[in-house]
């Protein structure tokens, strides 16, 4: 089946959250794709410590999904609804069943540091273009 798939096989339950991670190879991969030309895209990946069942949390590349809360045409936010509070609401849509809590405390942390991540980027980008 390739590499590629192994790969995937290996890692696809062994996260603790809502969301998409690369798996550690597959991190290395874009980095090394990304090093070189100094691509930033932490508009859709961001190096996250990312928690995983029975292990530590590893720093992998991982989707930038919470951003969607905050750009203008994906926001499922409407008429000025709190970002985080529509967060909150979609995953409190299902019952959580026992056991799998961790799962959308962990997620909503993530959408914390995304959402913290966006607003330092923001107010740098703000400061720069003040200064010039």
């Amino acid at each position: 089946m390739g590499a590629a798939v192994t790969d995937a096989a290996a890692w696809y339950d062994a996260a603790d959250w809502i969301g998409i991670n690369a798996t550690p190879h597959a991190t290395l991969a874009i980095q090394a794709l990304l090093e070189p030309r100094g691509d930033d895209l932490d508009a859709l990946l961001v190096d996250y410590a990312v928690p995983l069942k029975d292990r530590a949390p590893t720093v992998l590349k991982a989707i930038n999904w919470p951003k969607a809360f905050v750009v203008k045409g994906l926001t499922p936010c409407i008429d000025h609804e709190n970002p985080r509070g529509k967060c909150l609401s979609l995953l409190t849509t299902h019952w959580v069943p026992k056991g799998t809590e961790s799962k959308y405390f962990n997620s909503l942390r993530f959408y914390d540091y995304c959402i913290d991540l966006w607003r330092k980027q923001k107010k740098a980008k703000k400061a720069a273009t003040a200064g010039s």
